[in-house]
């Protein structure tokens, strides 16, 4: 019984040490909409929370979230293919700041702040039928739309920077594999 408990300790304790796409991503994502949250009540406390086109800063807010995710992952996992992981981080990141932000924003609309609730109304294609439901899926997609962007946008950085974290370390082991195939044909010959 005490191996047991001891072999699962040992899997949990490197399980945790290990990087990973779902618990960077879910930690920053909530990190993420937790500052698009305060963004927004920075934005009612000044009284602009009225103006729609201040939410081109939340795409500014989960740019920084989303890039800071895929570095992150980069840099934690110090591998050579990155592309689609640091694609999966990205998208993962977004899914899990925009659902959240979403849930709390259609709540908080639709039954703390009614005249936020006209405003939206009256300033979108939504119109009367608007409900919970309707706003959150529009939230949901507006942000989804947004996250691709920026992951997208971010990936090809790194891509035409280099994004491969190893690349001067490939080539050497390129040129030692090089150099096996030339001593074992020169010891044939």
């Amino acid at each position: 019984m005490k191996k047991w408990m001891l072999n699962l300790l040992i899997k949990f304790e490197t399980m945790e040490t290990k990087p990973s796409i779902e618990r960077n991503g879910f930690t920053i994502g909530l990190i993420t909409s937790a500052a698009l949250v305060a963004y927004f009540f920075i934005m009612k406390a000044a009284g602009l929370e009225q103006i729609l086109e201040l939410r081109f800063f939340n795409f500014i807010i989960a740019a920084i979230g989303i890039a800071y995710g895929i570095n992150k992952l980069k840099k934690d996992l110090n591998q050579d293919e990155f592309y689609l992981k640091g694609w999966a981080q990205g998208i993962y990141i977004s899914t899990v700041s925009v659902v959240s932000f979403s849930i709390f924003m259609s709540i908080y609309i639709m039954y703390y702040d009614p005249a936020l609730l006209e405003s939206v109304r009256e300033n979108t294609n939504i119109g009367a039928s608007m409900n919970a439901f309707t706003l959150f899926i529009s939230l949901v997609m507006e942000g989804m739309a947004g996250g691709a962007i920026i992951t997208f946008a971010a990936m090809q950085y790194l891509k035409r920077q280099g994004g491969n974290v190893n690349s001067g370390r490939r080539q050497k082991q390129k040129d030692k594999s090089l150099e096996k195939e030339l001593e074992v044909e020169n010891w044939r010959l």
